[in-house]
């Protein structure tokens, strides 16, 4: 068994995959496994991911009829032989330390089950992005973890794995497989998610992404599916549903700002006598 997995899936992204596959090969420990799946591409991506396989036998490939991207997450992590995961997309790239000062904390903390870092946004801006505390609560209501945080494949069997329906709705399926990973951890939420605090993971931004073509019907539509996904959870434990408006017009980056401001405690008071409503109006949709 390998200590670690690190899981590839490309969709007519040949263009990038190089970049991706050589900030693998350039990781600072050595046992481990990339798994390239293409999922159906149309483009050079199979001769790609051949030439690296032969390159070096650590990476493998597994070829797949289209099914979206969180099939394709599935499919890789199905044959993996590594006791943690790390996805990978194929247009991004991760630092040469990041899986050691990962795999180190999982190795020596049992109670940790996430880790990530903070990231440096590359291609159409260049920025290094630090990224808030930790914080369950604000979790509920705006995703903090992107996609290229490393966990233990035994959780990930604990769970659905990630969300065909999601991928195939338009997004959010990093957001709703982490609430899956933190739900194991109830109710420890914040002692099991471990933030780096360098720039490890390097994230490519692209005009006319998916995140861009998500518009107000989609919005409510992912919300929909991610509350069906983790009633119980929401039930429990999201106290303030302001959040949803406060992620709708993009206040990210801003949660402790707005936590202190005096219009969200005013409103806060002021939205109580609604939560019990709201919450029982989730645990009907989740039915």
């Amino acid at each position: 068994m390998q200590t670690l997995s690190i899981i590839v899936p490309c969709y007519n992204q040949a263009h990038f995959l190089h970049e991706a596959l050589q900030s693998v090969l350039e990781q600072t420990v050595s046992d481990w496994e990339c798994i390239i799946v293409n999922d159906g591409s149309q483009d050079n991506t199979e001769e790609i991911a051949s030439a690296w396989c032969k390159k070096d036998e650590r990476f493998r490939y597994l070829r797949k009829e289209n099914g979206g991207l969180s099939s394709a997450r599935n499919a890789g992590i199905g044959i993996a032989n590594g006791e943690f995961i790390l996805p990978l997309d194929a247009d991004d790239k991760i630092a040469p330390s990041y899986a050691e000062k990962a795999i180190h904390l999982l190795q020596n903390n049992a109670e940790i089950k996430i880790v990530y870092c903070n990231h440096f946004r590359f291609g159409d801006e260049n920025e290094t992005r630090i990224s808030e505390p930790f914080d369950f609560k604000y979790m509920l209501g705006i995703n903090q973890i992107f996609c290229s945080g490393f966990y233990r494949k035994s959780d990930y069997q604990k769970t659905k794995g990630y969300s065909d329906e999601l991928s195939k709705a338009g997004g959010w399926e990093d957001w709703d497989f982490w609430l899956s990973i933190l739900e194991l951890a109830e109710p420890h939420f914040n002692e099991v998610v471990y933030k780096l605090d360098e720039p490890l993971f390097y994230y490519r931004i692209k005009k006319n992404s998916m995140a861009d073509k998500i518009n107000e019907a989609l919005y409510f539509r992912l919300w929909e599916i991610i509350f069906k996904n983790h009633t119980d959870l929401y039930n429990k434990y999201f106290e303030n549903p302001l959040l949803l408006n406060y992620r709708r017009n993009n206040y990210f980056g801003k949660y402790h700002e707005v936590l202190n401001s005096n219009a969200f405690k005013i409103g806060s008071v002021l939205v109580k006598c609604f939560i019990i409503p709201f919450k029982s109006k989730i645990y009907e949709k989740g039915k």
